[in-house]
């Protein structure tokens, strides 16, 4: 099995590019993994090979630090307990990740687990993933702790259309004034997240290329 870094921008209203999410995608026999999803191959792991994975991802981050300095730019990488349980304890990992302010830690769940919350006093920022879904509340999951959230797709799709979104926006950048919306798909839709004060999009509107060609966004 192959495993590839994918670089998904993210874009202000004003189509300048933030940042980028890295994407791991897997391979086998030339074709893309489809079933199991990349997030259930990783949650399979042992904590050796989940160790293993982020050494790689962030070395290969790293090829590209000069990119994301030059241009103040931020990198997030999508971690669960386990693998914040490794940043948290592994030395070397720390030492990478303690000289690299530029890459944000993306977390799927609340910051009541004990790791997670002690990874916000680190070098490296914290965003909120997948609010309005499972276990993150709007009213309980939002910290200052956090930089940025991100809005789930599923859940901007069934309250984009209703006049209380505006002002559900409005209450959570109370906590955190940075949102990304994430399912952009129609150039119209830029215009409304702008008026709402929405931070930065993602979407079928910016296709994402592989991490070492990263370069291409600028």
């Amino acid at each position: 099995m192959i495993t590839q870094y994918f670089a998904q921008p993210v874009m202000s209203k004003d189509q300048k590019l933030l940042g980028v999410e890295i994407l791991t995608r897997f391979q086998k026999d030339g074709q893309n993994l489809l079933r199991p999803t990349p997030t259930e191959i990783i949650l399979g792991w042992t904590i050796h090979e989940k160790r293993a994975y982020l050494v790689d991802v962030i070395h290969f981050i790293i090829n590209s630090e000069a990119f994301f300095i030059v241009n103040k730019l931020f990198c997030s990488l999508s971690i669960d307990s386990s693998t914040a349980l490794i940043l948290k304890h592994d030395a070397y990992i720390k030492i990478l990740t303690q000289s690299m302010p530029y890459l944000k830690l993306l977390i799927n769940e609340r910051l009541s687990n004990p790791v997670l919350k002690s990874l916000s006093n680190s070098n490296n920022a914290l965003f909120l993933n997948y609010l309005g879904v499972g276990n993150v509340n709007i009213q309980t999951g939002v910290s200052t702790m956090f930089e940025v959230v991100k809005i789930d797709e599923t859940f901007f799709g069934t309250q984009l259309y209703r006049n209380s979104f505006p002002v559900l926006l409005k209450d959570i950048m109370k906590y955190c004034p940075r949102i990304i919306v994430s399912c952009v798909f129609d150039t119209k839709l830029l215009q409304y997240l702008k008026e709402w004060g929405v931070w930065g999009v993602q979407g079928e509107l910016y296709e994402s290329v592989p991490l070492q060609d990263v370069s291409f966004f600028i």
